[in-house]
């Protein structure tokens, strides 16, 4: 990291790039300095622990997997393209399904940024915010008990049977249907 400029984009970068490797017990502050060729403390300019860097982590993925979902016409489209999003990070990132069962790491500021990024999402399709809501949380449902599966390595002799990404896939086009049945928007 020679000529590099030490910032908190490139912190968390290699932060994400540490807990892929290494899980979330992997990522110390000294393993983190060592990566970017400074001290540890030089880390602590720029965060004051490893947990608010593990927190700026799930935000950092929670961004980027609402903002890949491309322009849908349909609530519908909206969250068939969520839902596989966010199986793909799950996929990418093993370890998110341990950061969102912890309390240490998500906090209200978390919980808050999502349902903010969720509300401006659906405004557009006019749902109710309580429909829309449990709509999510039946997809979240769904891809995290997978995404369990998936991190403890079941998955791989499910696939023997399934073909699990078209699993995920349907089922996520299955609560939609339910969904679409009951706002009468079928």
């Amino acid at each position: 990291m020679e000529d590099t400029k030490l910032d908190k984009q490139l912190i968390i970068d290699t932060a994400l790039e540490i807990m892929r490797d290494d899980g979330i017990d992997g990522l110390t502050m000294r393993k983190l300095g060592a990566r970017l060729n400074v001290r540890a403390p030089t880390l602590y300019w720029y965060f004051p622990d490893r947990a608010t860097i593990i927190r700026t982590v799930i935000k950092m993925l929670l961004v980027e997997t609402i903002e890949s979902v491309a322009h849908a016409a349909t609530w519908q489209e909206w969250f068939q393209q969520f839902g596989e999003a966010l199986w793909q990070t799950n996929s990418d990132t093993p370890f998110v399904t341990m950061l969102l069962q912890s309390a240490e790491f998500n906090n209200d500021e978390i919980f808050d940024l999502a349902i903010e990024l969720i509300d401006k999402s659906l405004e557009p399709f006019g749902l109710e915010r309580t429909m829309y809501m449990r709509i999510h949380s039946d997809i979240q449902a769904l891809v995290l008990g997978w995404a369990v599966f998936l991190q403890a390595g079941v998955t791989g002799r499910v696939q023997a049977i399934i073909d699990v990404d078209s699993s995920v896939r349907e089922g996520i086009r299955g609560i939609i249907q339910i969904w679409s049945i009951r706002s009468g928007t079928m």
